[in-house]
């Protein structure tokens, strides 16, 4: 065994010591690195994958809400147009309801059934109108008043200057005010407008002296009529013109 001077001993054991220390340090250092160089990485990409999955999510929530709003703004849109389609169908009914009086009078009446008549002359839809006729016109007068009304509907029938049958004659525009206003569509002949026609049919009463106008008295005035027409008689309140 070798023996050296305690000077060298201390300068071998000092650089011993120093090699000791370097590869600490160096080993501390490699471990250091190695761990520096795989953590950061890790951090990195599961952090850049919970910002990808968070962006997906709002972009799923985005989408979701929108979906809905387009759902709600249909199901309104819908609503709108179901409340405004039976809005449409009244305004049309009630515009083909508003059609002139003068029109759709006759088509009423036509469409109405024939009803069993008390005259002993028959059944006939002409006879009908005749006597509903004079119970609009003349309810409140006479049987012969009421006679006079009829007898004025056939001899416009006979007449060249009017049309060639009863209904036409009646149902003329302008002609008869019962039928203007309606008031012949509400009205139902008695027994004295059957009494009438009968007089006039079956027993061929004509005291009209070919009578083919007649209006109401009117106090004396005067009126279209008795200017233009020739008066021939007064039967209960009305005058008769030819």
């Amino acid at each position: 065994m070798k023996s050296y001077p305690i000077q060298v001993r201390e300068s071998r054991s000092w650089e011993r010591n120093a090699r000791r220390q370097r590869r600490t340090q160096a080993g501390n250092a490699k471990a250091f690195s190695l761990r520096g160089a795989g953590s950061p990485s890790l951090r990195a990409v599961y952090v850049k994958k919970k910002r990808r999955i968070r962006r997906r999510l709002r972009a799923a929530r985005r989408a979701a809400v929108i979906f809905a709003a387009i759902l709600i703004a249909a199901a309104i849109i819908c609503k709108i147009m179901a409340a405004e389609e039976p809005v449409e169908e009244i305004q049309q009914e009630t515009e083909a309801g508003e059609l002139p009086h003068k029109a759709t009078e006759p088509e009423r009446v036509q469409q109405e059934p024939i009803q069993e008549t008390q005259s002993g002359s028959g059944n006939s839809r002409n006879e009908y109108l005749l006597a509903r006729l004079a119970m609009a016109e003349a309810e409140g007068e006479s049987i012969e008043g009421k006679a006079m009304v009829i007898r004025v509907v056939l001899n416009r029938e006979e007449s060249s200057a009017f049309p060639d049958t009863i209904e036409e004659v009646i149902f003329e525009d302008g002609q008869f005010t019962p039928v203007e206003n309606g008031r012949f569509n509400r009205v139902e002949p008695n027994a004295e407008c059957w009494a009438a026609l009968d007089m006039v049919l079956i027993d061929g009463w004509d005291e009209s002296e070919g009578a083919l106008y007649f209006e109401a008295v009117y106090n004396g005035e005067n009126t279209w009529h008795s200017e233009n027409l020739e008066y021939i008689k007064t039967v209960g309140n009305h005058n008769f013109y030819r």
